[in-house]
């Protein structure tokens, strides 16, 4: 059975790459030749055919964490099947569900093509540049974190120029990060299972294969510096989580927890790690919930959260931010049928992602049961 499971979710995200394609924009000469209108046109169809893919990559992920110890031996005798599931899903259309991965580009041609400041020139400051036609808050200055800006810089010169290869660039820079958050995930726990949960969590795979977002370069540098931290490489592990910060800022957070472990490391006394990685999850979840006094939650900040959650043993809280991931990616549909995000829009994407998680949360709750060890 869970074989099959395995299989059907492997051909399914190959299938999700495929439908990634209807939702290309026809600004985007590169690739307009596929351009259909359907998901312009047909927003219900498209909708429902999302909701369905959804609600079946979610099914699937719960029969895999349910039977948990099977799964680690399951993809080491199906890894070239698994591989080739990843690299399709690499190759799906990048702008489906968000457009930040041409925001990156766009900040990197000001950057390193055109040799401005982007916290100072604007993209659309730049008079009849092609990529303008299709990038998105091309009115905006850079808004990620020096270091993220520095990081563009390696795509955009292997790129030569050439836009495809930039945004390929650009998603083998998160498909990289998130190999690596796996690395330090099994390398902090020494547990599959915790890599399990994180690494074939949907919200993950499809928010970082197709959309690509640096939120999982992020994560990935302030893992490495836990693990290093774990290792009493204290000034490594402050330097990588500094630049962890100069991505996005929101693993600032983790500086607390940071400085409460030098503190025991040099009292000697002994640290429990697992409350430590909790407390870094309680952390980054505050942050994640109050980012709509800046904007909204996306789908894609919850990647922060999951990255600590998944080292603790609280199975039952693992559940639940599961489920809140599948709420979060349901968020996506409101505007998939209306095509903006005013009226009553934004109410139904709070309404659907938090009264349920609420709910089932209470529940857990007055049953003991959320923070239980497992």
């Amino acid at each position: 059975m869970i074989k099959k499971v395995y299989y059907l979710y492997i051909i399914g995200f190959i299938l999700f790459s495929l439908f990634s394609y209807l939702f290309i924009d026809g600004n985007f000469f590169y690739l307009d030749f596929l351009f259909t209108g359907i998901a312009l046109h047909d927003r219900v169809l498209v909708s429902l055919v999302y909701l369905f893919f959804i609600i079946f990559f979610f099914l699937m992920y719960y029969f895999l964490i349910r039977d948990i110890k099977k799964v680690p031996e399951l993809i080491k005798k199906n890894i070239f099947l698994t591989v080739f599931a990843m690299l399709v899903l690499l190759f799906s259309y990048p702008t489906m569900i968000s457009y930040d991965i041409f925001n990156y580009a766009a900040t990197a041609k000001v950057a390193f093509g055109y040799k401005e400041n982007p916290y100072i020139v604007m993209p659309i400051e730049l008079k009849n540049d092609s990529m303008l036609r299709f990038t998105q808050a091309a009115n905006k200055i850079a808004l990620y974190a020096p270091f993220w800006i520095l990081i563009g810089a390696l795509p955009y010169f292997l790129s030569l120029g050439n836009y495809l290869v930039l945004i390929l660039l650009f998603k083998f820079v998160a498909v990289l990060a998130y190999f690596g958050c796996l690395y330090f995930i099994y390398k902090i726990s020494k547990s599959y299972d915790a890599v399990v949960y994180f690494g074939l969590n949907p919200l993950i795979l499809i928010e970082t294969f197709v959309s690509a977002h640096n939120d999982t370069v992020m994560m990935f540098l302030a893992l490495s510096s836990f693990w290093l931290l774990k290792k009493r490489k204290i000034l490594m592990a402050g330097f990588i989580l500094a630049l962890s910060v100069l991505i996005k800022y929101s693993t600032i957070v983790l500086a607390l927890p940071f400085v409460i472990v030098v503190i025991n490391n040099f009292q000697k006394l002994k640290i429990n790690w697992e409350k430590i990685y909790f407390y870094c999850f309680v952390l980054l979840f505050l942050i994640f919930i109050l980012s709509p006094i800046r904007e909204e939650i996306y789908p894609w900040y919850s990647i922060w959260p999951l990255s600590f959650l998944v080292l603790t043993r609280k199975k039952n809280l693992i559940y639940l931010y599961s489920f809140l991931c599948f709420l979060l990616m349901m968020r996506y549909i409101p505007y998939m049928l209306t095509g903006n995000n005013f009226g009553l829009t934004p109410i139904i994407k709070s309404s659907v992602t938090f009264v349920p998680t609420i709910i089932v949360a209470i529940y857990l709750l007055v049953n003991k049961k959320l923070l239980k060890n497992n």
